[in-house]
């Protein structure tokens, strides 16, 4: 499993969490924007967005960044708790594609 943050911050308080839990062999993190993700094209099987696609400085390049390093028939998970204006969900949307 890969993690990555723009925030080096971020990154370095994950790091500490990770070596705690004896995670670091199984989890790493790099630094990375979103709209340029630091992989080859069909690099996983997975990709997940917690809380942050409400930071992104292009929706549209982050979600093609996302497609792009998913392999075919991968799934792309993103959750947000901000208020969606045109959802029916109200402060919860969690949307779960297949490419």
């Amino acid at each position: 499993m890969v993690g990555v943050d723009i925030a080096d911050a971020m990154l370095a308080i994950g790091r500490k969490k990770l070596a705690a839990r004896g995670l670091s062999d199984v989890i790493s993190l790099r630094n990375g924007e979103a709209e340029g993700l630091p992989f080859a094209d069909a690099s996983f099987d997975a990709v997940i967005v917690a809380f942050g696609v409400r930071n992104f400085e292009s929706l549209e390049g982050g979600l093609a960044e996302m497609r792009r390093v998913l392999r075919p028939g991968g799934k792309l998970v993103i959750l947000e708790f901000s208020r969606p204006r045109l959802s029916p969900f109200g402060r919860f949307t969690c949307s779960i594609f297949s490419t």
